[in-house]
């Protein structure tokens, strides 16, 4: 079953407000949705101070010895 961000949203709007455990029974599937995307935004930070780093190494002048 796919879940729809808002879904995933609210998940989370509960979670920090203290209502945590009082979903329905695919609680479970649902924390396993919010932890995804939690992976996937810290893969996309990473890439993007990745990114980051490489520009600079890019932009920098090389000088030959």
């Amino acid at each position: 079953m796919i879940f729809r961000l808002s879904d995933v949203f609210q998940k989370e709007k509960a979670r920090k407000y203290g209502f945590e455990g009082l979903g329905n029974s695919s609680s479970k599937k649902m924390e396993r949705q919010l932890a995804i995307l939690k992976a996937a935004e810290v893969a996309h930070s990473t890439s993007v101070e990745t990114a980051k780093v490489l520009s600079r190494l890019q932009t920098r002048p090389i000088f030959w010895l």
